[in-house]
């Protein structure tokens, strides 16, 4: 999406490219994406999770569907 707007994103750290999709108002808050960014990572990085860990996880995710929908959205109507 950064790219579509022209901005070269290649050599940024995620942090940096976090805070230029917050300026752009794509996201809400960048601590709030490098939250679910890292439970995503709980889920598909860190296999010896307790059966309950998973399942706490999983409820979280879904908590921020909403958020993740009105950030698809905003990228939609952007493209």
């Amino acid at each position: 999406m950064l790219e579509y707007l022209d901005e070269d994103v290649s050599a940024l750290p995620m942090r940096d490219i976090l805070n230029l999709l917050e300026r752009y108002h794509f996201i809400d808050s960048a601590d709030e994406w490098g939250y679910i960014r890292e439970l995503r990572n709980e889920i598909a990085h860190d296999y010896p999770l307790m059966e309950n860990d998973i399942v706490s996880v999983l409820n979280e995710l879904i908590s921020k569907v909403s958020i993740l929908k009105s950030i698809y959205k905003r990228m939609k109507a952007t493209v």
